[in-house]
């Protein structure tokens, strides 16, 4: 068989866990010194849009701030 079979059903699951890691992620926040959990955030995120097979160029940060970090810092 020639190119690439995808294996769907273990993106579901990879990107569910995901999910749930960045809800955990964000539920650790707070007002100064976690910054870290943002990018953590952040690449989580873009991980997330690497297996639904979304380009970089097809996301709405180009600057690599994700929206949510916008959210929490005003921009």
């Amino acid at each position: 068989m020639a190119g690439k079979v995808k294996d769907f059903t273990g993106n579901l699951i990879r990107i569910s866990i995901l999910e749930k890691e960045i809800e955990y992620a964000k539920s650790q926040l707070q007002p100064h010194d976690t910054g870290h959990i943002y990018t953590a955030i952040s690449w989580l995120e873009s991980r997330i849009n690497d297996l639904k097979g979304i380009k970089e160029d097809e996301i709405d940060y180009p600057d690599g701030y994700s929206n949510e970090w916008r959210k929490h810092n005003g921009s």
